[in-house]
C-alpha cells in the first residue's frame, strides 16, 4: 500500500486531470479541476464526496478512458470511500 497525506491529494488528482486533458476528457478534466482548485467546502465529507461523484461519473466512460486511467479512477474512489478522519489517504 501506498500512503499519501491528505494534503497531497490534490497533486494526485491533479496528475489525473492533467491525463484525461491530455487525452481530450476536456469536460471531466475541468470538473476535477474544479472540484479541488474553486470550490469552497463547508466540510471535508462535502469535498470528498463530490470527489468521488465526479469520479464515478469518470469511472461511467471507462471503455473510452486509455488503459492508464481507468485502474486509477478505480483506485483513487477506493481510497476516497477509505478516508477515516485520520490524515492519511490509502492506495492499493
Amino acid at each position: 500500500m501506498q500512503f499519501v497525506t491528505l494534503e497531497e491529494l490534490p497533486a494526485v488528482i491533479d496528475a489525473l486531470r492533467d491525463k484525461l486533458q491530455s487525452r481530450g476528457f476536456h469536460v471531466k478534466a475541468d470538473r476535477l479541476d474544479q472540484l479541488v482548485h474553486h470550490m469552497a467546502w463547508i466540510t471535508s465529507s462535502e469535498s470528498y464526496g463530490e470527489r468521488l461523484l465526479a469520479l464515478k461519473g469518470i469511472r461511467k466512460d471507462q471503455r473510452r478512458l486509455p488503459p492508464d486511467v481507468a485502474p486509477e479512477t478505480g483506485r483513487l474512489s477506493k481510497g476516497i470511500d477509505r478516508i477515516c478522519g485520520g490524515d492519511n489517504f490509502v492506495f492499493d
